[in-house]
């Protein structure tokens, strides 16, 4: 066995926190490598890629994530989510797209509402052309990213598509964080959006900031939206569940809006769960490398060698029982503590419970994107119940970017007041 050479599928989450504590404080993941088209985007275009500078990579990271990753801060940034959850969810039976597509808008969005201050209205029919066109350039660079990091003897034509979609991102980039600096409009009582409060601590340009972004877009808007539709297709296919957590969304909210304060226990539970029985990505941490060899599940690893966490544990009936069902209740305070002790424990491991990764090259969105995530399932529950429509439908499981039921099974959406 070579030295990077290969990738290696880590079962054990216990054998993947060795990764952790072995990989320094400037941990390489796949970003690095030239033949990645963002990487080779980067380098083309002359633009700052902290991939190949660690020590900046650390700075940058820190500064990036004072207005963004602390818990505290992320909360902050609910009352922006409000109006473009509740405008999601109002059109959710009045568009005429796949509710995947109408999905990745939505989380778009509410990127954008957090990010920009600005929701462009991409679920509605008033959006304008540049923005629609902003999230479809999206939608397919994101596509492009997964196609070549899967064939990194990608055809040159495809990452001059890439170029070209990846310019007029970022060109519209600019353009929305330009008009929300100089609009002068801003609430006095209204919290910042992310990408303003970064520019106002001066420790970045315009440039930088936007270079930045779209990284940041690509993590989001993509997971953030393949989260929401396991979710909701999980609630779909339980009523009796779905049911038990409308009420305690009405028991606890005014109209399904949620505040910084605002606990909804079940609601957790529900997204934990599906996480565990349906996770947007088969591997929960990807592609980190090590500068040393290591001894993993009795095996000496070499240097550079891939290394990847699996999910699959937690569908693995030796530690899960009815691990092919939906039930939230497995993750109860007390259902954990039973566990606690036992083989079955290892399904309550910190680095299974998130779909945005682990450790220090954690998803600097990630606590933003839960807040997205809880605001919008909170939402469209709040104001609708569903179902599967017919209720006899089959998929299967297909992974592009992301794993997704195929085909989408149709969702039958009937205002929640009638049922309540």
């Amino acid at each position: 066995m070579g030295e990077g050479n290969y990738e290696i599928l880590i079962y054990d989450p216990h054998e993947y926190v060795k990764v952790f504590h072995a990989e320094g404080r400037y941990p390489t993941t796949f970003s690095g490598s030239k033949n990645f088209v963002f990487d080779k985007y980067f380098e083309r275009k002359k633009l700052t890629h902290l991939a190949y500078d660690p020590e900046r990579w650390e700075k940058t990271r820190k500064r990036l994530q004072r207005d963004l990753f602390p818990p505290q801060v992320a909360a902050s940034y609910i009352p922006l989510l409000a109006p473009t959850t509740s405008e999601i969810s109002r059109n959710i039976n009045l568009h005429h797209l796949p509710l995947p597509r109408y999905m990745n808008r939505a989380s778009f969005d509410m990127f954008t509402s957090i990010f920009f201050g600005v929701n462009l209205h991409t679920v509605t029919d008033s959006a304008h052309k540049e923005d629609i066109e902003f999230v479809n350039n999206s939608q397919k660079a994101l596509s492009i990213l997964g196609i070549t990091l899967a064939n990194p003897e990608y055809p040159p034509e495809l990452y001059m598509e890439f170029e070209n979609l990846m310019d007029k991102i970022m060109d519209r980039a600019k353009e929305l964080l330009r008009e929300k600096i100089n609009d002068g409009k801003e609430d006095p009582y209204a919290p910042l959006p992310y990408l303003v409060r970064l520019n106002n601590r001066g420790e970045f340009t315009t440039e930088e900031i936007m270079e930045q972004t779209p990284g940041l877009l690509f993590a989001s808007v993509d997971t953030t939206s393949h989260v929401v539709l396991w979710a909701l297709l999980n609630l779909a296919v339980n009523p009796e569940v779905q049911e038990r957590l409308a009420k305690e969304i009405r028991s606890n909210t005014k109209n399904g809006e949620i505040t910084p304060d605002t606990k909804l226990p079940y609601l957790e539970a529900c997204l934990r769960e599906s996480h565990r029985l349906t996770p947007p990505n088969s591997v929960s941490t990807r592609f980190r490398k090590l500068e040393n060899p290591i001894i993993l599940g009795g095996y000496e690893i070499p240097p550079k060698t891939s290394l990847s966490l699996m999910q699959l544990i937690q569908r693995d009936p030796r530690y899960v029982s009815d691990a092919d069902k939906f039930i939230p209740e497995r993750w109860f305070p007390e259902a954990v503590a039973k566990r606690r002790g036992t083989p079955e424990e290892i399904i309550d491991h910190v680095i299974l419970s998130a779909p945005f990764g682990s450790g220090v090259r954690m998803c600097l969105g990630a606590r933003v994107a839960g807040r997205e995530i809880s605001s919008l399932i909170c939402r469209v529950t709040s104001d609708w119940s569903y179902s599967l429509s017919p209720i006899d439908q089959k998929y299967n499981i297909k992974f592009e970017s992301l794993a997704m039921a195929n085909p989408f099974p149709s969702i039958h959406f009937e205002p929640r007041s009638k049922h309540l």
